[in-house]
Parts: structure tokens; C-alpha cells; sequence
């Protein structure tokens, strides 16, 4: 099933490449697919075709701290801070970033403040509880179902 996904949203892609929402979503199902050379290119493209794709922009940066480059992660996360302490996604990228630092305080109230914010999208509100879970010692796996943010509206 899967794979069909991935071929219709690649067909998808072809026909309209200019469609920063079909990238983004490509990309996330390249990440749920393991292919994350391919998912780190189409958030790219997303991003560089809508760059106020803020969810596509934070996927992308979760992605390069999965995947062991915090400093790539911060980078990318960078225009987030413009969005300012009412979005849910400036809180996660400040508590991200002090999970990077080892502020464990701080990564917590940050990720509390911004699931407390958003009620756009609960999957990436489960993933952020993942995080606090696994932080405060409990053994639960973090793991990011990319494809469950959605993409029909990526500027939350």
C-alpha cells in the first residue's frame, strides 16, 4: 500500500512539480519509506517553492536531528523564530534546540507550550509527547509518522 502511495504521489509530483504541498507530502511518505536522501530533497523543494511551508520546514529539521545533524536541524529551523511565541512551532523548535543543548527543563516547557498551542495537528503533538516521554526516562520509542502531519495546510 505504501508503495502505491509513493508512486501516486510521485506521479502527482511529475505532473504538477511546481506544487510545494505535493512535495511536502512526498516527502514525508520518502521518510515513512526509509529513502531519507529522497525525503531531505523534496522538503527542499517544498520549502523553496512555499517558504512559508512552516510544517514542511520543521519536518525537514526533525528529520536532519533523527537522522544525527543538530547543527542542520537548527539551521533549517531558523525562519521559524520569525513566526514568534503564539505558534506552536516556535515553542518546538526552542525545545528541540534545548534537547540539542541538553537543557532538559527547558526542552520540556517548551514542548509542553507549544502541544498546549496547536490544535492544527495532532500527530505532530503525539510526537512531541514521544519526546517528552522519552526524556523523562520512560521507554517509550520516539518515531515520527511523517506522512500523519498532513499537508493541506503547512503553514501552522
Amino acid at each position: 500500500m505504501a508503495n502505491n502511495k509513493l508512486s501516486q504521489l510521485e506521479q502527482a509530483v511529475g505532473a504538477d512539480p511546481h506544487n510545494a504541498e505535493l512535495r511536502h507530502l512526498l516527502a514525508a511518505e520518502y521518510a515513512e519509506a526509509g529513502r531519507y536522501d529522497s525525503a531531505k530533497a523534496e522538503f527542499l523543494h517544498a520549502i523553496a517553492l512555499d517558504p512559508g511551508a512552516h510544517v514542511a520546514r520543521f519536518q525537514l529539521g526533525l528529520l536532519l536531528l533523527t537522522l544525527g545533524d543538530p547543527a542542520g536541524a537548527s539551521r533549517i529551523w531558523q525562519p521559524l523564530e520569525a513566526l514568534g511565541e503564539e505558534a506552536p512551532l516556535w515553542h518546538f523548535k526552542h525545545g528541540l534546540e534545548a534537547l540539542i543543548r541538553g537543557e532538559l527543563p527547558t526542552c520540556r516547557r517548551e514542548l509542553g507550550e507549544g502541544i498546549a498551542r496547536n490544535a492544527a495537528n495532532s500527530p505532530l503533538n503525539n510526537d512531541m509527547r514521544l519526546i517528552l516521554t522519552r526524556i523523562a526516562g520512560e521507554t517509550a520509542s520516539v518515531r515520527t509518522d511523517f506522512s500523519l502531519y498532513g499537508g493541506s495546510d503547512t503553514r501552522h
